[in-house]
């Protein structure tokens, strides 16, 4: 069965137009087929921080953003598309395979706690999940069948962890994978061992 690529980015300062192409690339290059469709959802557009953020540190844009957990209008978007392209997928016979990154992985399972969605393949790389003193409790959703999370010492929101001495894996996923990798979405989807485990996740 094909796989059907619902990728969501978290804070960039330079997101292209296209910007879930090289990601939807290193997709298929790990799973050695050509994927059944990709459904991006982009929110870029209702984030709270209203500065344009070429201006902005990484570390600046993701406080800033960090406030869009508890804004309704993102909740309602997340909501709605995630219900949208996760029925493309079934009606089009696809394996779901959520993949998300940085802060968006908060936005999309909180979601997935308010509307449960089938046969999701959760992929989360950069996730700030751990962060259990700032954001809601982390609760596993139900309908999610596999969860693979992404994760390195040298992304600089898990070394933010690391100086705090809080736990950067998360427990509900059924994988923590580490890779050496920065924080950037493509950097993570490179190294082969996180493919490895994107491959698992939709068998």
């Amino acid at each position: 069965m094909k796989v059907g690529l619902i990728p969501i980015h978290g804070i960039e300062c330079d997101l292209s137009d296209r910007w879930w192409t090289p990601w939807a690339r290193r997709v298929r290059q790990a799973l050695g087929a050509p994927l059944g469709r990709t459904l991006p959802i982009t929110w870029e557009h209702l984030s709270n921080n209203r500065v344009p953020k070429k201006k902005l540190t990484w570390m600046r844009n993701w406080a800033g953003d960090i406030s869009a957990v508890n804004d309704d209008k993102i909740r309602d978007f997340f909501d709605t598309q995630l219900h949208q392209q996760h029925a493309k997928c079934v009606h089009g016979g696809l394996i779901p395979l959520l993949l998300v990154h940085s802060l968006a992985s908060v936005l999309a399972q909180q979601s997935l706690l308010r509307q449960p969605l089938a046969g999701v393949r959760l992929v989360t790389i950069g996730s700030p999940l751990w962060m259990r003193y700032v954001l809601p409790p982390l609760v596993r959703p139900r309908g999610v069948r596999r969860w693979v999370n992404g994760y390195s010492v040298l992304d600089p929101l898990m070394q933010l962890g690391i100086l705090t001495w809080a736990r950067i894996t998360l427990p509900e996923a059924d994988r923590n994978v580490h890779v050496w990798s920065g924080h950037e979405a493509a950097c993570y989807l490179k190294r082969r061992k996180l493919q490895a485990a994107i491959r698992w996740a939709v068998e």
